[in-house]
């Protein structure tokens, strides 16, 4: 049914997105700084006087207590408003995540 895939679709191309974007500052990190952990969540996007209302937002999208949401709406039949949900709330991330990496890169010495 394509009022499912729509959802499904644009879900699936924002987790792809993100785990390039955390993929690629890893990387990009690892070459600045060789020990220590690659990536330790958006926290490290974030630049706390410029960003600090939309790293909240991220860190709040970032978190994985939307498992109860989805157990829950399994148990009354009711997965397409979590399809939904996915299908806004993924892409959001990502681009908040784009945003956030390039106001990273700025700040970066050259």
């Amino acid at each position: 049914n394509f009022i499912f895939v729509l959802p499904g679709a644009v879900a699936a191309i924002g987790v792809l997105g993100s785990a390039s974007v955390v993929f690629h500052y890893s990387s990009e990190r690892a070459a600045r700084k060789p020990s220590g952990p690659l990536f330790d969540g958006i926290a490290d996007l974030a630049h706390p006087e410029a960003n600090g209302k939309l790293a909240k937002l991220e860190t709040m999208l970032a978190q994985r207590d939307f498992i109860y949401l989805l157990v829950v709406l399994a148990a009354v039949d009711r997965l397409e408003e979590f399809l939904w949900a996915a299908g806004v709330g993924t892409p959001l991330f990502f681009v908040i995540l784009l945003y956030l990496k390039k106001s990273d890169a700025r700040r970066q010495p050259a």
